[in-house]
């Protein structure tokens, strides 16, 4: 993160922020230049997730309270630069940087295996598709949607089967109320995730359409019941032999 008031940083702030960065799990931060342009910048561990804005909430009060002219143009250059760390930037721009003067470090307490706090490549991927979505949201319950299911086919039913999950047994995602809601959003995630181009989820069917499908589908499910005269068990042939019987005169009444 980077902490760049208007006016520069002053010793009051960044008392408070060196105490709010102590109290995290791991902190490493460093002061860089001097009066107006005078800057912070640090990154952070934490043992448990935490969101981005939830970060930019903590450091926004510390400023609020420190720095008498604090506006929203300035909150606005704090948002952006609190960023969520992929890799060691504490070590190759601001402790390792040739291209720095000496860093001035006043908080340094980094873990001991940084990487294992970084997201995964396929972690980042994800991360990265959300960014790129259209719709987050969608986006968003299709990644997790894969992760449950694995290996198993993509289908309306497996589909609501994840959502029943994060919804009431895993409570990953936020609960909808209304029945004909959630058939709703089943239907759209399995489209969404399906790439359907099916256009009546646009359209509603008229009766003859209706009618049409139920035959369809009753013919359908004939079909499948029927045996397959290609596929008969050898030992049970499709049309049975009857024992040749002699013409003889106690065989034949006539």
């Amino acid at each position: 993160m980077t902490i760049r008031p208007r006016d520069g940083i002053t010793d009051d702030t960044t008392q408070q922020i060196t105490k709010w960065l102590t109290k995290c799990h791991h902190a490493v931060a460093v002061l860089e230049k001097s009066e107006h342009e005078r800057h912070l910048h640090a990154q952070i561990w934490t043992d448990s997730p935490k969101a981005r804005g939830d970060i930019c909430k903590q450091v926004q009060r510390i400023c609020e309270r420190s720095i008498k002219e604090w506006d929203t143009a300035q909150l606005k250059v704090l948002r952006s630069g609190v960023k969520i760390a992929y890799s060691d930037w504490y070590l190759d721009y601001l402790v390792e940087n040739d291209d720095k003067e000496p860093p001035n470090i006043i908080v340094n307490n980094p873990p001991e295996k940084t990487m294992d706090y970084y997201p995964t490549e396929e972690q980042q991927e994800d991360i990265q598709t959300m960014k790129q979505a259209v719709d987050p949201r969608f986006a968003d319950l299709e990644i997790k949607c894969r992760d449950y299911l694995g290996e198993r086919p993509i289908t309306e039913r497996t589909v609501a089967s994840f959502l029943a999950d994060a919804m009431f047994k895993s409570r990953t995602i936020k609960c909808v109320i209304q029945q004909r809601d959630r058939v709703a959003l089943a239907k759209t995630l399995y489209a969404y995730m399906s790439k359907s181009e099916d256009i009546y989820l646009f359209l509603t069917k008229d009766k003859e359409q209706i009618k049409f499908e139920k035959i369809s589908h009753y013919i359908s499910q004939q079909c499948e019941s029927m045996p397959d005269p290609f596929n008969q068990d050898a030992s049970q042939p499709m049309f049975q032999e009857h024992e040749e019987i002699e013409d003889t005169e106690e065989s034949n009444p006539w």
